[in-house]
């Protein structure tokens, strides 16, 4: 789809939902129509993005919004409704609509539709709501009742873009809010600690014409926050407070959603494109020093220039490596080009990286079901240009 939510069932990846609203089985090839109501009505309303997301605590619970949440435990085949029309009933006409704001008033009705559902990971009856007409809503008996925890400076044209529940607080979530309709290109994006009884707004680094699309939360990291804007990504060390570029190589293009996966940050572009950046646990080993300067390849302090090893992941093999240098620090990648070992501090690295390569290491191992040797040699042998090295063995 050009444009709309697509997921695959966490029980049977052939089996994917998506659209307005398809499932569609890969093995088969064949598709069936699963709104919960057949056709459109005043009662039941649909944009050209409606919401499809499966709970991250139930691989069997499915949501589906229109201007009501639905929710199914069996792939469509029956929903049951779970909230009110959580649009707005009235709206005042923004002042962006200039001289055509007499004839848009003779047309007004109620318009808005839930944009996005961001279930709890940490609390399965805790769901958050945002509309398309400026609304946030918060259930926390899986929609028995709905409390309206919208920010009081929001307003009925500004479009909740994306909510993000948080990974580490059921009480704590972000909001990305759209105010491109107003004429208003700054970005916005709201956090709340207390289930949405007050919001903060945290843009702090973020330059005005970028407007915030999307906002995600690391999943193993508290504090770190990624943002899709209209022009890059980018990141927050220390829960939004401040927040710096991450484009790096991604084309100015519009991110309209981004997903942390294992260790790779994915992100998809108005252009209809995927990024990935590839292993992120160096930024999960990050730590900003209160009021402290931030990470970027322009330091030229003394700090900066030292050059610091950071962990690798979790899932790391490794077989040929070579070595890739920017401005911000070299990597070595495996023969995936996944990130296997990374440093900072470019210029101050190129020795250390050579004796390293040229070094016989001792790695530990670690497999699954088999006891973790001390250690295991691996000799390592140049390649003639210096910019790669086999490992004669594996971890």
């Amino acid at each position: 789809a050009a444009s709309g939510y697509v997921v695959d069932d966490p029980a049977d990846p052939d089996c994917v939902i998506g659209g307005k609203l398809t499932r569609y089985d890969r093995r088969t090839g064949q598709a069936q129509n699963i709104l919960p109501v057949p056709v459109q009505t005043e009662d039941f309303r649909m944009l050209r993005t409606e919401p499809v997301v499966f709970s991250p605590l139930d691989p069997h619970l499915l949501f589906f919004a229109g201007n009501t949440l639905w929710q199914t435990r069996d792939r469509g085949d029956h929903w049951e409704k779970i909230s009110p029309d959580l649009s707005r009933a009235n709206y005042e006409l923004p002042a962006s609509i200039g001289k055509y704001k007499e004839d848009a008033a003779k047309q007004a009705h109620r318009r808005g539709v839930i944009y996005t559902v961001a279930p709890s990971p940490l609390n399965a009856n805790r769901i958050w709501c945002g509309t398309d007409d400026g609304l946030i809503h918060l259930t926390t008996d899986g929609g028995k009742t709905w409390t309206n925890v919208t920010p009081p400076n929001v307003s009925a044209w500004q479009k909740i873009s994306l909510i993000e529940a948080g990974h580490f607080d059921a009480n704590t979530a972000y909001a990305a809010v759209n105010t491109l309709r107003i004429d208003d290109l700054r970005p916005h994006i709201f956090a709340t600690r207390d289930s949405g009884k007050t919001w903060t707004e945290i843009v702090n680094g973020i330059p005005d014409g970028q407007i915030v699309n999307a906002v995600r939360e690391d999943p193993k990291r508290k504090g770190l926050l990624f943002a899709g804007a209209e022009r890059g990504v980018y990141v927050s060390f220390d829960d939004g407070a401040n927040w710096e570029s991450l484009r790096l190589n991604l084309p100015a293009s519009s991110v309209r959603d981004l997903i942390i996966k294992g260790d790779d940050l994915a992100v998809a572009t108005h252009g209809r494109g995927f990024w990935i950046l590839d292993n992120i646990t160096p930024l999960r080993q990050f730590n900003r020093p209160e009021g402290g300067p931030a990470p970027t390849s322009s330091r030229t302090d003394e700090a900066a220039a030292r050059p610091h090893l950071h962990r690798a992941g979790e899932d790391v093999r490794v077989g040929l490596v070579h070595r890739r240098e920017d401005e911000a620090g070299s990597v070595l990648l495996d023969q995936r080009n996944h990130a296997v070992l990374q440093f900072t501090a470019r210029e101050a690295l190129r020795v250390h990286v050579r004796n390293f390569l040229d070094l016989q290491r001792r790695f530990q191992r670690r497999r699954v079901g088999e006891a973790a040797p001390d250690h295991v040699e691996m000799p390592l042998v140049n390649d003639p240009r210096g910019n790669s090295a086999h490992l004669l063995g594996a971890l």
